[in-house]
């Protein structure tokens, strides 16, 4: 895995697949609590812990995503690093990426769900530069650009933090109640722990 280069047409279908077998892994970042789809029915206040609730948020699913000159819409699984993608107003951002073009004036992302940010992301197209990334789940504020795709799944900011209980920021799981939430886990024989939902 080395340096992602900006390729004008886009990957081919063989690159995204050689791509896709040195990562190991698709596109995929798992929630917060991992705990069968069925349990949703048993414990329908599963979807009301904050953590939970804000990743149904940031959960983009697809992408538009250049491949071999052509614009595609992609199912969120199938981006590949090295993938050029297109953002717009209102997308979630579907990898960890970096600008390499900006179609607009400027772009701006809000990163706060994802990193804590209290501002958002402005790149313009003189600022921009290889140190300008977004993250997997960031929501696409206002203009559009081009990125490549730099980490997926497992790989990205998102999943990290999430593994090191980092994630979700703590002024992102605030209710309406003013209370705060913690993280919460769920092991795979234990299941969630009683202290964390009342």
């Amino acid at each position: 895995m080395g340096e992602i280069s900006y390729q004008s047409t886009g990957l081919t279908h063989a690159q995204a697949d050689v791509n896709r077998e040195e990562d190991g892994c698709l596109n995929i970042v798992d929630p917060p609590i991992k705990c069968p789809s069925w349990a949703c029915i048993i414990l329908p206040c599963i979807k009301r812990i904050p953590s939970i609730a804000l990743f149904s948020k940031i959960e983009p699913t697809e992408a538009e995503v250049l491949r071999e000159s052509e614009w595609m819409v992609y199912d969120v699984q199938s981006v590949v690093r090295g993938d050029i993608l297109k953002l717009a107003e209102d997308d979630l951002v579907p990898a960890d990426c970096r600008v390499v073009e900006v179609l607009d004036d400027e772009v701006v992302v809000d990163m706060g769900n994802v990193t804590g940010e209290s501002k958002p992301r402005v790149v313009t197209k003189s600022n921009i530069g290889s140190d300008v990334e977004f993250c997997y789940g960031a929501r696409v504020l206002a203009g559009s650009c081009v990125v490549v795709v730099t980490a997926i799944g497992p790989n990205t900011t998102l999943a990290k933090l999430m593994k090191s209980k980092k994630w979700p920021p703590a002024d992102r799981t605030k209710t309406g109640d003013g209370k705060t939430y913690e993280i919460v886990s769920m092991d795979d024989n234990e299941g969630i722990s009683s202290n964390q939902i009342q």
